[in-house]
C-alpha cells in the first residue's frame, strides 16, 4: 500500500510539473520565459553528456557541437516562419544525420582517437559557422526576436563622427548609438 501511495504521489507530482511547464509561459514575462528556455537547453545538454560519459564511460568532448548545430537549425527555422513542429523535427533530424556521419567516420578509430574526433568538432564548428555566414548569421546566431534596445530622448548622432552614443540623463549610462531605437519616451527593460 505504501508503494502504491508513493507511486501515485510521484505521478501526481509529474503531472503537476507538466501542467506548470505548459501553462507558465502564458503568464510569465518574456525575460523569465527566455531564462527558462536557456535552462532547459542547458539541462538537455548536460543530461545528454551524463548519458554518454556517465553511464557508458565514453569520452565525448563534442557534445556542444551538436547542441550548437541544433540551435542554428532551430533559429533558422523560427526566423523563416516555419511551423514549430517542423522546426523541432528538422533540428533533430539534421543533427542526427550529422551525428551519424561523424559516428560512421569515427567508428573506424579506437580509443583516444575517438576523443580527438569529438574534441575537433567544436574546433571545426565555429569557423565553419562563420564561413557559412549567409546561412548561420555568424558571428552570432539569428535570433527569432531580439530584445528591444533602450530608447530615450538622449539618442543622438553627430554628422562626420563615427562615435555617437545614447544616454539616459537620469542614470548617466550610455551605449553605442547603433542600438538606439526611435524615441517613444518609454524605457526598455534591456
Amino acid at each position: 500500500m505504501a508503494a502504491l501511495t508513493s507511486r501515485r504521489a510521484r505521478i501526481a507530482v509529474a503531472v503537476l510539473v507538466v501542467v506548470l511547464l505548459v501553462a507558465a509561459p502564458l503568464f510569465l514575462p518574456a525575460i523569465v520565459n527566455q531564462s527558462l528556455v536557456r535552462i532547459g537547453v542547458y539541462a538537455v545538454a548536460v543530461l545528454g553528456l551524463n548519458i554518454v560519459m556517465g553511464y557508458t564511460g565514453q569520452v565525448n568532448l563534442g557534445q556542444i557541437f551538436f547542441l550548437g548545430l541544433g540551435a542554428y537549425v532551430t533559429a533558422y527555422g523560427v526566423t523563416h516562419g516555419w511551423n514549430i513542429v517542423l522546426v523541432f523535427v528538422a533540428a533533430a533530424v539534421i543533427t542526427g544525420i550529422v551525428g551519424l556521419l561523424v559516428a560512421l567516420a569515427a567508428a573506424r578509430l579506437g580509443g583516444l582517437a575517438i576523443a580527438m574526433v569529438t574534441i575537433a568538432l567544436p574546433i571545426v564548428g565555429v569557423p565553419l559557422a562563420k564561413r557559412l555566414d549567409t546561412f548561420t548569421g555568424a558571428p552570432r546566431a539569428p535570433l527569432p526576436s531580439s530584445p528591444t534596445p533602450p530608447t530615450g530622448p538622449a539618442c543622438s548622432t553627430t554628422s562626420g563622427s563615427t562615435t555617437s552614443s545614447c544616454s539616459w540623463p537620469a542614470s548617466g549610462s550610455s551605449w553605442p548609438a547603433g542600438s538606439c531605437a526611435a524615441s517613444t519616451g518609454e524605457r526598455s527593460p534591456w
